[in-house]
């Protein structure tokens, strides 16, 4: 079984969604980066896109600025009001 990452996403009104999951796609200022279990530590610019949540595009949520602070076992997501 794959190892999973504890996913948050923060806006100014409170926590958007707050799960495990296998994979996040992040709209990187310098690209589509996907983090899962085991993503060196490091802080990313977001973009206007999506954070595709899973491989199956199950969750998908729209982003027009933000970033994200990632370690080994966690992806915490800040971003605006969409």
């Amino acid at each position: 079984m794959m190892q999973q990452i504890k996913l948050e996403v923060v806006t100014s009104t409170g926590i958007l969604i707050s799960k495990d999951c296998n994979s996040v796609s992040l709209p990187s200022k310098e690209g589509i980066i996907q983090i899962m279990y085991g993503h060196e530590p490091t802080l990313i610019s977001l973009k206007k896109g999506e954070i595709i949540i899973d491989e199956d595009h199950s969750e998908k949520i729209k982003v027009v600025i933000g970033f994200a602070i990632i370690d080994f076992s966690s992806c915490k997501v800040i971003i605006n009001e969409t």
